[in-house]
C-alpha cells in the first residue's frame, strides 16, 4: 500500500497493479484459513460467510456471462478475504481502532489547516468516504470500546469533521447510528424498524435540508432519475443483469441538458447489485446483511454501528465497489464484530464493563478441597 498511499490512492490501484502480489498472499492465506478447523462460535457463523461467498460467486458467473470485466470484483474479494479471516481468526480490536482514530483526526486537522470548504481530508480526497471513515473512528469511543483520556474531545472533532463533510448521505448516517447507540435495549426487529423509518423520514427531508445548508440540487436529481434508470435496466435483465458495475442502457434517464451522458450508477446498493448481476445476488447480499445483523445486534458493539452506517450510506449511495474505503471499513469491523468471544483479541461483551469476567473464569478457578467431615462442625 506504501506505493500509492495509505488512503484512496492505494484502494483504487488496479488489482493487476503492483497490489498483485498482496492480493494473491491474501487470498492464499483465505484458503489455507478456510482450511483449519472454526475455533470457539466461528462455526455458529458459517452461514454468514456463505452467504457471501455465493454473492461473489453468482456475482463473478453474472459478470463472466455479460462479457465485462472482472477486475472490481477481484478487489471486492480480497475485502471479503479480509472478513472471512477475521470473523474466524479475530483481531486486536484496540489496535485497529488506533490506528482508525488517528488516520482520521489527522485528516480531519489537515483538512481543516489547508481551508478546504468541503472536507475530504489530506489523503482520502473524497466527502463521502472522508465521512465513512470519521463515522469508523467515532464508533468505537461511543461504545467505550477504545477509552483514554480526551476521548471525548476527540469524539468532537470527528462529528465536527462530519459535519464539514457537507455531504447529505454521511449526515444521514451519522444520525442513524447515534439512534441505535442511544437505544436501552435492542432487537433485529427494532433495528430494521428504526433503520427503515429513519430512511423514509431522510427521504422526505432531502430538499429542506438541500435549502436550509445551500447544498448542490442537482444531486438530489441525479440520484433519483438513476435510481429509476437502474431499476428498468434491472428489470430488462432480472436474472443476470449487465455484469457487475455495468448500466446497459441510459435511456430511461433524463439529464437537464440535451447532451449525450455517461452511464451512472444508481445511487443505492441493492438496485446496484440489481443492475449488475439481477435478483439472486440480491437475495444472497440481504442474506448475508441479514445473518450479519442477526448475529451482531446481542454484542451492542462498534462493528455493529459500522454496518448500520454502510447499510444507512446504500440508501443513497453504491457503497459496495472497489475504490471505497468505506467497502474497506465494513468488511473489517464486520469481520472483527463475528470474531469468536473470549479470545485474547476480543473485547467483553459488554464494553461498559469496567471490569469483564473471562469466559472461562468458572472453569479455571480451582475449588477449595474439601477435607473430611467432622463430627458436630457446624453446630452450637
Amino acid at each position: 500500500m506504501l506505493g500509492h498511499g495509505l488512503g484512496m490512492a492505494g484502494l483504487q490501484a488496479p488489482v493487476a497493479g503492483l497490489l498483485l502480489i498482496s492480493d494473491v498472499l491474501l487470498l492464499a492465506y483465505l484458503l489455507w484459513g478456510l482450511a483449519q478447523r472454526p475455533v470457539g462460535k466461528a462455526a455458529r457463523i458459517g452461514l454468514v460467510g456463505l452467504f457471501l461467498v455465493v454473492f461473489l460467486a453468482w456475482s463473478f458467473l453474472a459478470t463472466t456471462l455479460a462479457g465485462t470485466s472482472l477486475t472490481p470484483l477481484l478487489r471486492i474479494a480480497v475485502y471479503g478475504a479480509v472478513f472471512l479471516i477475521l470473523s474466524r481468526r479475530g483481531a486486536d480490536r484496540s489496535l485497529l481502532y488506533g490506528m482508525v482514530v488517528c488516520y482520521a483526526v489527522v485528516n480531519v486537522v489537515g483538512g481543516v489547516l489547508q481551508g478546504q470548504t468541503r472536507l475530504i481530508g489530506l489523503d482520502v480526497g473524497d466527502p463521502g468516504q472522508m465521512g465513512a471513515l470519521l463515522v469508523a473512528a467515532l464508533c468505537p469511543l461511543l461504545t467505550a470500546e477504545l477509552r483514554f483520556s480526551g476521548r471525548w474531545i476527540i469524539g468532537a472533532v470527528l462529528l465536527y469533521g462530519i459535519y464539514l463533510t457537507q455531504t447529505r448521505s454521511v449526515w444521514f448516517a451519522t444520525i442513524v447510528v447515534l439512534v441505535i447507540w442511544a437505544q436501552k435495549k435492542l432487537s433485529l426487529f427494532k433495528v430494521i424498524v428504526i433503520l427503515l423509518l429513519l430512511a423514509a423520514l431522510g427521504l422526505m427531508a432531502v430538499d429542506w435540508v438541500t435549502q436550509q445548508f445551500g447544498l448542490n440540487e442537482y444531486s438530489t436529481y441525479l440520484r433519483t432519475q438513476s435510481i429509476v434508470n437502474g431499476i428498468h435496466n434491472g428489470l430488462a435483465h432480472p436474472l443476470l443483469g449487465s455484469g457487475w458495475g455495468q448500466v446497459a442502457s441510459m435511456g430511461h434517464f433524463q439529464p437537464l441538458t440535451s447532451e449525450a451522458v455517461d452511464p451512472v450508477y444508481p445511487y443505492n446498493l441493492l438496485i446496484s447489485v440489481f443492475t449488475f448481476v439481477g435478483a439472486p445476488g440480491v437475495l444472497m447480499l440481504v442474506l448475508f446483511f441479514g445473518g450479519l445483523l442477526r448475529h451482531l445486534v446481542p454484542r451492542r458493539q462498534a462493528p455493529l454501528l459500522v454496518t448500520l452506517d454502510f447499510l444507512a450510506h446504500s440508501v443513497t449511495e453504491l457503497s459496495l465497489y472497489a475504490a471505497s474505503m468505506q467497502t474497506l471499513l465494513f468488511f473489517i469491523y464486520a469481520g472483527v464484530g463475528l470474531a469468536p468471544t473470549g479470545s485474547a483479541t476480543q473485547p467483553s461483551h459488554d464494553p461498559h464493563q469496567d471490569e469483564a469476567v473471562p469466559a472461562n473464569w468458572t472453569a479455571a478457578t480451582p475449588t477449595p478441597a474439601r477435607g473430611p467431615r467432622v463430627a458436630g462442625a457446624g453446630r452450637r
